[in-house]
């Protein structure tokens, strides 16, 4: 059994040695001359001798699978959504009299920002009335006083209870 290893051990040592072999000569040859287009009836194959005959085993089909029918799942009527209830918009948590407790005037604006235009102006200790909430902009309010509708900052007034 050790001999028949051994044997098959130099066998394949003597075929790396030869493929090795031809490699080298190939690629020594391309170096020194160039290689010019062959027909295939001038190409021919280098034959490697083998010390044992080569075997191909044939793979074994594999085993068709059908897949199985899948059953249609039940289609059952989708249940009707429920309606939504809208609450009741509540007051604007702000409406009423507001009382500037600053010791500087508040300003009433044209528009819910300090760049637009000053219309008018409430003094310290004076009252104002917020008749509109502003959803989008909770640090501005719609008031009126001393005739003159516009917006002031709610950061100034104190609501009176």
């Amino acid at each position: 059994m050790e001999k028949r290893n051994d044997l098959l051990l130099l066998g394949i040592v003597y075929v790396l040695f030869t493929i090795a072999l031809l490699f080298w000569a190939g690629s020594r040859d391309s170096v020194t001359e160039p290689q010019t287009a062959k027909s295939e009836s001038e190409v021919q194959e280098p034959v490697v001798e083998s010390a044992e005959p080569e075997t191909v085993a044939e793979p074994e089909p594999e085993p068709v699978v059908q897949p199985e029918p899948v059953p249609e799942p039940e289609t059952e009527p989708a249940p009707e959504p429920e309606p939504v209830v809208q609450p009741e918009p509540s007051p604007a948590p702000y409406l009423g009299t507001y009382l500037n407790d600053n010791r500087k005037n508040v300003m009433i604006r044209t528009g819910p920002s300090t760049r637009d235009e000053v219309i008018g102006k409430v003094p310290p200790g004076d009252t104002v009335e917020v008749v509109e909430y502003i959803e989008d902009n909770e640090d501005w309010a719609k008031v009126e006083y001393d005739g003159v509708t516009g917006y002031a900052s709610i950061a100034y007034l104190k609501k009176l209870e």
